[in-house]
């Protein structure tokens, strides 16, 4: 065998640890990441969530309530995400309550929106589920005669 000299080993184990801890201070793979950038202040909340339909395709029509509260008074409009045009307007509030009829084939994604900032304040999901029905028990016609 050939002999290294203790510098070689040295420099191994010196790359070695070094490589270890750069690995052990990157950020963690499994974290959940924030995806949008949302005042943690405020919240929109819409109620029923989610509507059932029989097959893709079909339209729902619901009478949904939308909560929207925060710390601070706002300007704000209530958008959803699809459209320019908003569903719903008011000055200088801090907690609103409204209703509003959707008539929808697809998920639909509301955001409230400063008027003076048109910074997104908070956002919510209206989802759209397809029904599926659970399998039935396949029935085996087994007499008493087997046990």
């Amino acid at each position: 065998m050939k002999k290294q000299g203790l510098t070689s080993h040295l420099l191994t184990l010196y790359i070695l640890l070094g490589g270890c801890a750069a690995y052990g201070h990157q950020d963690n793979p499994w974290k959940i990441q924030p995806k949008d950038e949302v005042n943690k202040d405020a919240k929109l909340v819409i109620n029923p969530s989610i509507c059932v339909v029989k097959e893709v395709g079909d339209i729902c029509q619901q009478q949904l309530t939308v909560l929207f509260t925060s710390k601070q008074y706002h300007d704000i409009c209530i958008y959803n995400a699809k459209d320019a045009e908003p569903l719903w307007c008011d000055g200088k509030v801090k907690e609103v309550s409204f209703e509003v009829s959707v008539k929808v084939n697809s998920s639909i994604k509301l955001l409230a929106r400063d008027n003076i900032t048109q910074n997104v304040l908070a956002t919510s999901t209206f989802s759209l589920n397809v029904f599926q029905p659970v399998k039935k028990r396949v029935r085996r016609n087994y007499g008493i005669g087997i046990l």
